[in-house]
């Protein structure tokens, strides 16, 4: 899957919206991402190639 800015995703089983991408660098992406469903500040995430990471579907789709 390819990230991208808006996405709502599980990352490892966890639920974040991208805001933005912060950096890439040799096969990762640090993303600033905001939790979903849960009331936790906005922070940095690094996603790897071994994360796993799948679309979160709303019935809005």
């Amino acid at each position: 899957m390819e990230l991208a800015v808006g996405l709502q995703v599980f990352k490892n089983g966890v639920p974040v919206r991208l805001l933005y991408r912060v950096a890439q660098l040799e096969g990762k992406e640090i993303w600033h991402t905001k939790p979903l469903f849960v009331k936790q500040p906005e922070r940095d995430e690094v996603f790897e190639p071994h994360d796993r990471i799948t679309k979160l579907h709303t019935q809005k789709e």
